[in-house]
């Protein structure tokens, strides 16, 4: 899509360890649900694994045996791009619903394209025959709160003879018919199997609104298992605000950012749509195709797409060895380490910090420099070589040359460093630091500061001192739950390290009730087949062993098995080790 990041898929089906993306309740399932246009949030379809069914080609459409029918005909991209002026920039796809088709459909009560298949309207310039192909070259998956001049920017690389799939003018908006949505969801794979192509529109960056909704989750994840050309394609102004966040430094940083926080906290899992029950049944249809881990499945793209576009930054907004470039290279290091690359993440964290070097940066950004490359040499297991970066900043980023986050956030991994030196007094002392400054810093009621506690707490337990570890953990707990609500991952976390020092402490029979509290909220916010789990129920059969109910202990032993061994394999380290166990 000419300067758009270069990320594309050809027909590869994804298989049951693969991976995808995106968001939001359908216009196509509001009108074959008979929800009135105005009541839903987004557009997007969804299959089943069942073979593609057969298509009606008199009539245009894909059918099921009830009857369900999906309209397969494509507008074109020049007859779209003929609407401005009558169509308003501004207007989102439910304006464009209101107050365009609806009002031209009213009296024929056809979908647009029927009805501009049907009638040569005088007040058109195009014969209605040259703008409607009985076949879409592309099926468009996006939201409907997009604008209209979005979706232009998003067509602006496709030829006027493109047709596309776009549900606003190709599902009858008049229709109110139910229809068994079981039935129905199985029509998409077979319907975007004969089209071959599917778009998928990707705005805003800073949050993409196609990873919260269901229909859209559904979508996403058929269209990776079937043998389609797929492609993300960015809005040209929101691409353009992206390039240039990823070049002044907003995307940087060895603590994170706001676009791979969401991507690391968002759970496709728990998506919404307009109907609960379109929502139940919707997530038992994911969880039959029996896909692994669907939450890493369904985002993998949108990460793969982040990466294309911060190296788009690097090699065409930004000159050599400048600030922009180093900011860059700093972007690009994060993405690189969330999609589980630390060899090339070290290597971008290094030309970042060469970057600042050879341009002169501020003391405040070497060090940030110095911070990146330690982080990156610490995944990788290089503690010494880590520990040497940690040091420089900790030596030269007090009294407020760094940030205090991330001034705590390098003491905190500096601990680490000091654990695997076996030097646990002073890593007891350093964590105790940064809990201090995270008291002063942020408060009794922010997450940080309940870090910070996890963080000192686990270094107590690690020398004996289980009842202040406890303390700290029962202090964690408390804020996040204050701060991140009752059911999230770092809660069912915290839940964990309290039950182990209540295990410690001899209290087996708390220590379980505080793992089943995890179990649950971790399959409520994971699903029931994260790998997660797995460690849950082996630290429930620890519990229980401990106790001496060896009934119980396999049995939650063998639950731990079962899972390791079929998401991670047989060969796996954990696997091997609770096959031994049992």
């Amino acid at each position: 899509m000419g300067n758009q990041p270069s990320f594309q898929t050809s027909s590869n089906p994804v298989n049951d360890r693969g991976g995808a993306l995106l968001k939001g309740p359908s216009a196509f399932a509001r009108a074959l649900r008979g929800r009135p246009w105005g009541l839903g949030s987004k557009r997007r379809h969804l299959p089943n694994t069942k073979p593609p069914l057969l298509l009606n080609e008199s009539a245009n459409q894909q059918t099921v045996d009830n009857n369900v029918k999906f309209p397969l005909k494509g507008i074109k991209v020049g007859y779209l791009r003929s609407l401005q002026g009558r169509v308003k920039n501004e207007w989102t796809v439910y304006d464009i619903c209101k107050e365009f088709v609806i009002p031209v459909t009213i009296e024929s009560k056809l979908s647009y394209c029927e009805w501009l298949d049907k009638s040569s309207p005088p007040s058109l310039s195009d014969s209605s025959s040259s703008s409607i192909k009985a076949r879409a070259d592309i099926f468009v998956s996006y939201a409907w709160k997009y604008t209209w001049g979005q979706l232009l920017e998003a067509f602006e690389k496709l030829d006027d003879s493109t047709a596309v799939w776009l549900d606003v003018f190709v599902v009858n908006q008049h229709q109110a018919s139910e229809v068994n949505l079981d039935e129905w969801l199985e029509t998409f794979s077979g319907a975007i199997k004969s089209i071959g192509k599917v778009l998928f529109i990707f705005a805003p960056w800073r949050c993409p609104t196609p990873v919260t909704r269901a229909w859209c989750v559904f979508e996403i994840l058929t269209t990776l298992q079937t043998d389609v050309h797929r492609e993300i394609v960015v809005p040209k102004s929101e691409l353009e605000t992206l390039l240039i966040s990823i070049v002044n430094g907003e995307l940087g940083g060895a603590q994170g950012n706001e676009v791979m926080n969401m991507l690391r906290d968002i759970n496709v899992m728990r998506a919404q749509a307009y109907k609960e029950e379109d929502r139940r049944v919707i997530m038992e249809k994911i969880k039959q195709r029996g896909v692994i881990d669907v939450n890493n499945v369904v985002l993998l793209p949108i990460k793969q797409w982040y990466l294309e576009a911060v190296k788009l930054a690097v090699n065409e907004r930004t000159q050599p060895f400048s600030m922009e470039r180093g900011n860059a290279y700093e972007a690009l290091y994060g993405f690189e380490e969330l999609l589980g690359k630390p060899v090339e993440g070290l290597e971008a964290a290094e030309k970042a910090l060469e970057c600042w070097e050879r341009c002169g940066a501020p003391l405040p950004k070497m060090l940030a420099g110095h911070h990146l490359v330690g982080t990156a040499l610490s995944v990788q297991g290089d503690w010494n070589g880590a520990g040497e970066r940690f040091e420089k900043c900790i030596e030269q980023g007090r009294d407020g040359v760094l940030p205090a986050e991330q001034y705590i956030q390098i003491l905190q991994q500096y601990c680490s460093v000091l654990i695997y030196r076996n030097q646990l007094d002073e890593a007891v002392s350093l964590g105790s630091q940064a809990l201090e400054m995270s008291k002063q810093h942020f408060g009794d009621t922010d997450s940080r500061l309940a870090d910070s506690a996890s963080t000192l707490g686990a270094l107590l337990k690690s020398v004996n001192r289980v009842d202040e570890a406890k303390t700290l953990f029962e202090l964690a707990l408390d804020v996040y739950k204050k701060t991140l609500g009752e059911d999230h991952p770092r809660i069912s976390m915290a839940l964990t390290n309290l039950a182990v020092t209540m295990k410690l402490g001899g209290d087996c029979d708390g220590a379980i009730k505080l793992y089943e509290e995890s179990l649950f909220i971790t399959k409520r916010v994971m699903g029931d087949d994260h790998v997660e789990l797995a460690s849950i129920y082996n630290n429930i059969a620890s519990a229980y062993l401990t106790k001496g109910d060896v009934h119980a202990a396999y049995e939650n032993g063998n639950k731990a098995y079962v899972m390791w061994n079929r998401v991670l394999g047989p060969e796996h380290q954990m696997t091997v080790m609770a096959n031994q166990v049992m």
